[in-house]
């Protein structure tokens, strides 16, 4: 029956539960070195793609659009700052703001409906989004502005 199923299954369980429980270092061991690697992709990506949007305003995906971040109405790369805030800074204010006003569960809402608002002033006259308005910075197509 399926009570003697159980019943069967339960020690079995707890031995499981319990030693993963006792020899946890056991068990993350080979998630180590896979970590380290993960760590190391995500710290190259960051800073080729932040070197090459400081120096050209371009990430490798903008680079394959042809397209490029510059201040507006100038033909050069935004500042630095004004670029890690372009990134991050919405998102991070919004998810902030949402975990200090009232959790994890706010701060996902208010993230996602900040990335929204965001990504639909886009369908503006000017096709700006509202991290481009704010920062005084705009994105164009590299190939017409090179020449």
């Amino acid at each position: 029956t399926a009570q003697e199923s159980i019943e069967l299954l339960e020690p079995q369980a707890a031995k499981l539960v319990t030693g993963v429980l006792e020899h946890a270092e056991a068990w993350v061991g080979w998630l180590r070195p896979i970590a380290r690697a993960a760590g190391l992709v995500v710290a190259a990506y960051l800073l080729l793609n932040g070197w090459l949007l400081a120096r050209r305003g371009q990430t490798v995906g903008k680079w394959v659009l042809r397209v490029r971040i510059v201040a507006a109405g100038v033909d050069a790369p935004p500042a630095f700052w004004k670029l890690l805030v372009r990134a991050f800074g919405l998102n991070a204010l919004a998810f902030g703001m949402g975990l200090l006003a009232g959790g994890a569960t706010l701060a996902f809402g208010a993230t996602c409906a900040i990335f929204l608002a965001d990504a639909l002033c886009i369908i503006g006259a000017k096709r700006r989004c509202l991290h481009d308005a704010l920062l005084g910075t705009e994105v164009v197509n590299a190939a017409a502005q090179r020449g």
